[in-house]
């Protein structure tokens, strides 16, 4: 081989050399494929995601619901550790809405029992900025109460993290509606325990919840539900013996055996 072909193989050898440490520039600086960071193997929307994945907002908010219904242990999961506050809110949103449809057959039921049947439109104005108040407090202070209880049994987490799990097992409660309308329609006393069922769903959502989010056992997430309602129970057992004992120097004397 001559000396000018060696020196144009050398240079054909340079020039191959620089393109494929281009290449592999280029491959660096791509931007990586839109998969959540937070999204693992066994997360019940990982098989919705390939190579490219096309991740939408709406797709998120629909897999998030669909895996809350059919999968919730693992979905929980999966929400505790990329709480989506923005999905979190809609749903908030939704509930509340869903929830004032829910109330209406009753609410009616009863103005109508009293004999103020045609009153509902006239207050409606009046009843739904007190509805709104008063579920958005309860929801905020109930997390609020649950998260303190968590952390007193040992479990790690975020009251935030919690707030917005809430609206996730809370989704039964979107059936709600639909299902107190038609049984308006068709037998009113379905209505008790098809809101009992649902409130059940809830609550068994609500301990995969608590678990998720503070890492503890199904034991201590049972006991942190349960707290709140012994307290209450032995704050109205106190208020009852509180009142009777005050109540007992200006009973009759007949009653005073009692």
């Amino acid at each position: 081989m001559s000396e000018e072909e060696k020196v144009v193989n050398g240079n054909e050898g340079a020039a191959a050399a620089g393109e494929g440490g281009a290449a592999q520039a280029t491959e660096a600086l791509r931007p990586e494929s839109p998969r959540p960071d937070s999204l693992r193997p066994d997360s019940p929307r990982a098989h919705l995601w390939g190579d490219s994945p096309k991740d939408s907002a709406l797709a998120r908010f629909l897999d998030d619901i669909y895996g809350v219904l059919f999968s919730p242990r693992a979905t929980f999961e999966d929400l505790a550790a990329r709480p989506p506050l923005g999905i979190a809110l809609a749903l908030y949103a939704l509930i509340l809405a869903v929830g004032g449809l829910a109330s209406l057959p009753a609410l009616e039921q009863g103005l109508s029992n009293a004999g103020l049947g045609g009153m509902l439109r006239s207050i409606a104005g009046f009843l739904t900025p007190i509805y709104l108040v008063a579920t958005i407090a309860s929801w905020i202070i109930g997390a609020a109460v649950l998260h303190l209880l968590s952390e007193w049994l040992g479990g790690h987490g975020r009251a935030s993290d919690f707030f917005t799990l809430g609206a996730f097992y809370r989704i039964p409660e979107l059936f709600l509606a639909p299902l107190t309308l038609l049984t308006a329609l068709v037998w009113r006393g379905l209505s008790t325990p098809i809101t009992l069922a649902i409130e059940l769903w809830v609550l068994v959502l609500q301990i995969m919840a608590l678990r998720a989010n503070y890492r503890f056992g199904t034991g201590r997430a049972i006991l942190v539900l349960v707290l709140p309602l012994l307290f209450t129970f032995a704050v109205v057992v106190a208020l009852v013996i509180s009142a009777v004992l005050l109540a007992a120097p200006f009973l009759p004397s007949g009653l005073k055996g009692f």
